[in-house]
């Protein structure tokens, strides 16, 4: 899988060298690896599993902002000791690496090439997600929706005789709860999509039919929305 969009994985290199650091554990779904407004001095690294990235309002609603299946999870606020933005719930069994920042430092201070890969790294992690933040908020739903399928099947996207597979599996709400909106909008949205051949769904996976298509929609200039 690549490396270079808003899902944010990182390279197998990085695995290797925070193994040297941590030990790889397993997790249980359920499990809270950090909570929304904690304090930490680690973070970890996803090897294999998913894991949920949430908000939580004073309501008592939420939003998820990503279902992550591999990378780092909670590095910022373990580098500049602020509190946690966002609550990660393991959703899947899991192995991760819990990595101390201060140890990490220690290990790459004297090996200059694996310390400007890693914060290369973060740069380009917080430009990729500024890029995101930006487009996301000045889109209409319905291009929202579409650069999200644009997004997935790049993360985890392979070609099929039935057109681009999608390999997450997402219900229409965990859809709904990724880009902010509701599951009646994304049924309907979806069913759009079909209707103009834009996307197909086989055994609850999404299919891309026409990858182009969707990506001149998202971009165009006008307020083009879908007759829903």
């Amino acid at each position: 899988m690549n490396s270079n969009h808003f899902w944010l994985k990182s390279s197998h290199s990085f695995q290797e060298l925070f193994t040297t650091i941590g030990t790889p554990a397993n997790h249980a779904p359920g499990t809270y690896l950090f909570i929304q407004g904690d304090t930490t001095d680690y973070f970890y690294y996803l090897i294999e599993g998913s894991v949920k990235i949430v908000i939580f309002w004073e309501d008592g609603s939420e939003k998820t902002l990503i279902n992550q299946e591999g990378g780092l999870l909670g590095v910022i606020s373990a580098f500049n000791q602020i509190p946690q933005f966002t609550t990660a719930i393991v959703t899947k069994p899991s192995t991760l690496i819990k990595v101390n920042s201060a140890a990490l430092i220690n290990y790459i201070s004297n090996k200059p090439d694996l310390m400007l890969s890693f914060f290369q790294e973060l740069g380009t992690k917080v430009h990729l997600l500024t890029l995101q933040l930006s487009t996301m908020s000045f889109l209409t739903v319905e291009k929202r929706i579409c650069y999200t399928l644009l997004m997935l099947s790049q993360d985890a996207g392979s070609d099929t005789s039935d057109g681009l597979k999608i390999s997450v599996r997402m219900t229409d709400q965990e859809l709904a709860n990724l880009i902010g909106t509701s599951r009646v909008t994304i049924s309907k949205v979806l069913s759009s999509l079909k209707k103009h051949n834009l996307i197909t769904k086989i055994h609850n996976h999404i299919y891309i039919l026409d990858k182009e298509g969707l990506r001149n929609f998202v971009f165009s200039k006008n307020g083009m929305t879908w007759n829903i």
